[in-house]
């Protein structure tokens, strides 16, 4: 909208170097932002890539894929981007994980469930919204165990002491 309002280009609003903090989890590059808007950006040919920098360049593009989704709902991933982080791997996969599950990311569900609580003084409401969290985030661990991004999820591992 801001380029509409100033009659310019919306690369122009982001020319030169650097990265731009999209939202509290997502920054990109000025470089990669232009391609984007520009139309111009496409995946590299990793035909004959090693497959060690074939996965480098797949978690560069899926991080970079994350972090426009992070710009375009700001706030609306912040558990999911925290759970990303917990678990060490890129917010896509949990964001890929939540829309199997419930057709949108892990926060808007928790929002969604805890929403039942409206009516509630907030303390309790606040207790609910985290048992909530940790219910969503177990179903979450065990799609990401089930589809092999991590590994069996904990309260599903085989204790053989």
């Amino acid at each position: 909208m801001l380029a509409i309002a100033l009659n310019v280009d919306p690369v122009e609003l982001i020319a030169g170097d650097g990265e731009i903090q999209m939202s509290d989890t997502a920054v990109l590059s000025r470089s990669f932002l232009r391609k984007v808007l520009r139309g111009d950006h496409k995946r590299a040919d990793l035909s004959d890539s090693t497959p060690r920098n074939k996965q480098q360049t797949i978690t560069h593009d899926q991080d970079n894929a994350s972090a426009v989704d992070a710009a375009l709902q700001p706030g609306a991933i912040e558990v999911d981007a925290r759970v990303a982080t917990q678990l060490g791997i890129p917010l896509r996969a949990v964001l890929d994980a939540a829309y199997t599950l419930w057709d949108h990311p892990l926060t808007e569900e928790r929002d969604v469930r805890a929403s039942a609580y409206q009516g509630v003084d907030s303390r309790r409401r606040q207790a609910h919204r985290g048992h909530i969290t940790r219910h969503l985030v177990a179903e979450l661990r065990a799609e990401l165990a089930r589809n092999g991004v991590i590994d069996q999820a904990p309260n599903q591992r085989n204790n053989d002491t």
